[in-house]
């Protein structure tokens, strides 16, 4: 049986991968080793390509959650493997391209928060989700169509364009803060069922429109300083 070459460095990967041993990673602990190596996607591929890389089933198939929380990392196209994921925890990196999460269609919460993706097109496939957070990117329009939302959090982004939040009828909480809101027609009368909306920090001026939303039960309105003194609605 061919011996585990353990990996230390990312000096130790990029000589494995220019070997012809192939590496087989069997638990999240070395998944995680390898993507704070922070590996450029194309040496990834490359590896790929020549089957230098494996998986073993377990990883696989058992694997529901993963968090790499604040790592610093720009690439993790490893994770596109597990395709069983319905929970993947991304916050606070470095991330700009997030092509590779497409692949995974069981996802239910996707934590995507403070990094630096401009295009979340690729996550239009992701027909499953419930729970998607998105603050603090470089997002300048929403216009997914993720019918199964619950919980929605794109606070922090400068948001010219929303109109995906139409097709997501059944969102139960939506953090809109600091997007520079300043009409609130802009949130689609069909979210019957929003119960929690955030929009503190924008230059809103009126709100009579929400008296649509008959469900919502908590409003944040904190630091609006254009808007007159708010009567009950």
């Amino acid at each position: 049986m061919q011996p585990y070459q353990i990996i230390r460095s990312k000096e130790d990967l990029l000589s494995h991968l220019n070997s012809s041993q192939k590496l087989e990673i069997r638990n999240l602990q070395q998944m995680e080793r390898y993507l704070e190596m922070n590996v450029p996607s194309e040496v990834w591929e490359d590896a790929s390509n020549k089957n230098l890389l494996s998986f073993s089933k377990e990883l696989v198939q058992e694997t529901e959650e993963f968090i790499f929380f604040g790592r610093g990392i720009q690439y993790f196209h490893l994770v596109s493997f597990l395709t069983n994921l319905t929970e993947l925890d991304l916050q606070n990196n470095k991330i700009s391209d997030i092509s590779s999460i497409s692949k995974l269609k069981n996802l239910k919460k996707l934590y995507l928060s403070y990094n630096y993706i401009e295009d979340i097109s690729t996550l239009k496939s992701l027909l499953n989700l419930t729970h998607l957070f998105l603050s603090s990117n470089k997002l300048t329009s929403y216009k997914l169509a993720l019918p199964n939302l619950v919980e929605l959090s794109l606070s922090g982004n400068k948001l010219q364009d929303t109109s995906g939040l139409q097709h997501s009828p059944k969102l139960e909480r939506l953090n809109l803060s600091e997007t520079e809101t300043t009409d609130l027609r802009t949130i689609p009368h069909q979210l019957f069922g929003l119960k929690e909306l955030q929009l503190s920090s924008n230059n809103i001026t009126e709100i009579s429109y929400l008296s649509n939303i008959v469900d919502l039960q908590s409003l944040n309105l904190g630091i609006n300083k254009y808007m007159q003194k708010v009567k009950k609605f």
